[in-house]
């Protein structure tokens, strides 16, 4: 027998639980911090989605792609040291 439902409710908002103050967004911490190798992510960061799944979506996106720049500037960093120790 395959399993069938026996109870669900369906719960409707019209209007976000949240209230996005003009100028706040200024205040939220991006993903990339000062500190090196730290990065963030969450509704707290900085993004266009506050506190829904698709600003979690998009926080993470955004400090996987911040990660991601981070490590291919160490790259280019770590070649560019390379060649200078070769042509000296």
């Amino acid at each position: 027998d395959a399993p069938r439902l026996v109870k669900s409710i369906v719960v409707r908002t019209n209007r976000s639980v949240y209230q996005a103050n003009a100028g706040t967004g200024k205040a939220r911490a991006t993903q990339a911090t000062p500190i090196p190798n730290l990065f963030l992510a969450g509704c707290h960061t900085r993004q266009k989605y506050l506190a829904s799944m698709e600003g979690a979506i998009l926080s993470g996106k955004l400090a996987a792609e911040a990660v991601s720049e981070a490590e291919m500037q160490l790259a280019a960093e770590a070649v560019s040291n390379a060649e200078m120790r070769l042509s000296a």
